[in-house]
């Protein structure tokens, strides 16, 4: 069995084209009057991202396990009703920009190292639930040609 080793979480892998693509999937447009909300931190992010003996030390910041709580009206419902609400968390766009970064680096060596079964479909770039429905009709129509008996369950 292969593992994954400490290399993974180096920070000398989070690089600027790195961070510029996790950056890029944040919608900060979405953010809070509170500063840690704010897409103010392009430069404070770079130097965090050097600041090895915070990250070594594994030390979170307090305001990253902060949110604000925003109630968003279901569309169609209606407002008066308290349970019509979706409530949105909005956290520290350096937050979500460093995990995005992690998850980044995680999925790449899962990736490269061939470590996700083949079958894992959900959450994995260029795959999608729609592989498995085509793996599982292909399957049924092979059989089905061979005059054999299919059986399926499935699960809700």
């Amino acid at each position: 069995m292969q593992t994954v080793d400490d290399s993974v979480a180096d920070m000398e892998q989070f690089t600027s084209k790195l961070l510029d693509a996790a950056r890029s999937s944040i919608p900060f447009h979405k953010g809070t009057k509170n500063k840690t909300h704010v897409p103010w931190f392009t430069q404070e992010c770079r130097q965090a991202l050097q600041e090895r003996k915070k990250a070594q030390r594994k030390d979170i910041p307090p305001s990253w396990r902060e949110a604000s709580v925003v109630p968003i009206p279901k569309p169609g419902k209606d407002p008066s009703d308290p349970s019509n609400y979706r409530p949105i968390m909005l956290t520290s766009c350096l937050c979500k920009t460093i995990k995005r970064m992690v998850n980044d680096r995680i999925v790449h060596v899962l990736e490269s190292r061939n470590l996700l079964s083949t079958v894992q479909s959900n959450f994995r770039k260029d795959h999608s639930t729609l592989d498995h429905m085509v793996r599982l009709e292909t399957f049924i129509k092979k059989d089905f040609s061979r005059k054999k008996q299919v059986l399926a369950v499935f699960f809700i």
